[in-house]
């Protein structure tokens, strides 16, 4: 359906739309399909083969101009926008291009510029004159330092992204953008952008914060009445690895951790991202009674927030659907506090989790499912407790240190696939009656998989260890690669109607991982 679609578009704009792929200049406007001019050009496009552009200026029809991940286009020349008025979408995204000219000012009705990922180092002035701007993305401009002032003129703007780039300041101003829906990438600065201004954009949807480490704690609780904000992502400057971490005083962690309290969401939020969070406690409204302060909260992902040691309680979370924990590096054991008290009498703990994920977890020695109340623990084959009961797919990746799954994992009736990797202390993945798919690799110690039976289709990938299967009679696939012990497993699994693949020599044997969503 996807290909007849594109060729129906394609067959429409036939007469003003051209694909430029060739370097020749005979053929620049000749249309592919029926080899003729094309003289009412609209929409043009060109391939990464071609490094300038051709000559436009007969072209004042020209409405949308697009190169993608073209490195070898380098620069535009000075006057090209003088004489391209008519433009509405200029994309440059993944150029080498390096320079803006300031010619750009007078595109007065472009509505979409995008530069991501391109060299450049700095926007003209010009860029202030772009009074249809909607849509702007600098995402990825490891080169841009700065912006300048007149982009603040542009009330037009309703998109913008400034995040993966080399700012050191973001202008004052954006309370005017009061279309603005999407915000990537702004922090706080000296005699620039301040947190309080975000208390004036009505129609924010998409939120993210970084270098909250430079901001200042206020008395406002400037996301109160965001109601439409539905993603927030904040940020701190963290180093990736546990050797590069970014360290912080203990008067800068209770500034930061002030100023984290401030950013209460408005109860509409849908997805919140904490990155290089370096408290020891999470900010109050995700820590007490999240279900009551985000209670539409789908998606959570905590990466690299290094220094607390007890997650926070989402499994009280009603409408939570994915939550990923990743760079934890304080976390040793994880129980109780991650269920929280469930949701509703009897409790539903993740009543509707379909994807958990734990990466990164250099520390994690211990996982439970235990909810920590003794009349619940008492009852644990009761039907009235009930854990998880969405839960689809498990990934467990990079947790050296940890020892065993959960036993109350064999309860979970539609945990169906599960990637386990980098776990070189865990010895056996067993009891997992509804698992149909099960991916293991580079686990040192793992000898075992026993009693997942339903399981179809067995990945395993340098786990040396690996020589005992049992009670796998449904099983299907295997693909097996650099296990030392392959011929060992192989003799244990059922006689017929098993395919096995087994290779030693580091090729990638395995089936694309779409193949099972």
């Amino acid at each position: 359906m996807h290909d007849l679609l594109r060729s129906l578009g394609q067959h429409l704009t036939r007469d003003h739309s051209l694909f430029m792929n060739v370097k020749h200049d005979h053929s620049l406007f000749m249309n592919v399909e029926n080899n003729r001019a094309v003289p009412n050009l609209r929409r043009l496009g060109i391939s990464n083969v071609v490094e300038e552009l051709p000559a436009l200026e007969e072209h004042k029809s020209l409405r949308t101009l697009l190169l993608f991940d073209n490195k070898n286009f380098k620069s535009v020349h000075d006057d090209i926008f003088r004489k391209l008025q008519h433009i509405r979408v200029l994309v440059l995204r993944g150029t080498s291009i390096q320079n803006i000219p300031e010619s750009v000012g007078n595109l007065v009705l472009l509505r979409l510029l995008d530069l991501s990922y391109t060299k450049i180092n700095k926007l003209p002035e010009s860029i202030g004159n772009l009074i249809s701007l909607e849509y702007l993305s600098l995402l990825g401009c490891r080169e841009l330092h700065s912006l300048p002032a007149t982009l603040m003129r542009l009330s037009n703007i309703s998109f913008l992204e400034l995040d993966q780039i080399a700012l050191h300041h973001v202008p004052k101003g954006i309370a005017k953008f009061q279309l603005l829906y999407n915000l990537r990438g702004v922090f706080e600065s000296e005699n620039g952008f301040k947190l309080d201004e975000l208390r004036w954009l009505p129609n924010i949807q998409r939120l993210w914060i970084d270098k909250l480490e430079k901001a200042t704690p206020g008395d406002e609780l400037v996301l109160k009445n965001s109601h439409n904000l539905r993603e927030l992502g904040l940020q701190c400057t963290m180093g990736v690895t546990t050797h590069d971490r970014t360290r912080y005083e203990a008067n800068e962690l209770e500034r930061i951790q002030q100023v984290y309290d401030m950013l209460i969401p408005a109860p509409s939020l849908v997805y919140i991202f904490l990155l290089g969070f370096p408290g020891t406690m999470f900010p109050e409204w995700l820590r007490l009674k999240p279900e009551l302060n985000i209670p539409s909260l789908c998606h959570i992902e905590l990466d690299d927030c290094i220094s607390y040691s007890e997650v926070p309680p989402a499994g009280q979370m009603p409408q939570l659907q994915a939550l990923k924990i990743q760079g934890a590096d304080a976390v040793e054991t994880i129980g109780a506090e991650l269920l929280g008290k469930g949701v509703g009498s009897p409790p539903v703990f993740f009543p509707k989790l379909e994807l958990l994920r734990f990466i990164r977890m250099w520390n994690l020695q211990s996982w439970s499912l235990e909810t920590g109340n003794p009349c619940d623990n008492m009852e644990r084959n009761s039907p009235q407790l009930s854990l998880m009961p969405e839960l689809m797919r498990l990934l467990l990746l990079d947790c050296p240190r940890l020892k065993a799954l959960p036993p109350d994992l064999s309860k979970l009736v539609n945990l169906k696939r599960i990637h386990i990797e980098g776990a070189h202390n865990l010895e056996e993945v067993v009891h997992l009656p509804a698992v149909v798919w099960l991916k293991v690799k580079n686990n040192r110690c793992l000898r075992r998989i026993s009693n997942l039976c339903k399981l179809q289709d067995l990945l395993a990938q340098d786990c040396p260890m690996l020589d005992h299967a049992e009670n796998m009679c449904w099983l299907k696939r295997v693909y097996m690669i650099d296990c030392l012990r392959a011929q060992e497993f192989r003799n244990c699994l059922p006689g017929e109607g098993v395919l096995v693949h087994v290779t030693t020599d580091g090729h990638n044997i395995f089936p694309g991982e779409t193949v099972y969503n």
